[in-house]
């Protein structure tokens, strides 16, 4: 009999994360924050600390990244998502306001 799992995803490609879906927010933060997780993520080819994106060591733009460099490419991938979510909005707002002069 197949054992419910639960599935945590990350955003850059990494691979995902299967759990037990009986386990507890708190069990999953643990989990992620485990050494035994690091290591997986390593195996599996990604540098991964908790509340980080795990990144690519395979990829070459990501072998020489000192913090600062580091924390821009976050910084631009956090702004990205920010403005598509802007963007979003705004267009939904449009959408509204066609369907309302449609009536």
């Amino acid at each position: 009999m197949a054992q419910d799992v639960q599935y945590i995803s990350f955003e850059n490609g990494a691979p995902d994360l299967r759990l037990p879906a009986d386990y507890t927010d708190d069990q999953v933060r643990d989990y992620l924050k485990s050494e035994k997780f690091q290591q997986q993520m390593y195996g599996n080819g990604y540098a991964y600390v908790y509340g980080l994106n795990p990144v690519n060591l395979i990829d070459k733009d990501n072998l020489n990244d000192n913090s600062i460099q580091a924390g821009a490419k976050s910084a631009m991938d956090t702004l990205k998502q920010i403005g598509a979510g802007a963007l979003a909005l705004v267009l939904m707002y449009l959408v509204m306001k066609i369907n309302k002069l449609k009536l």
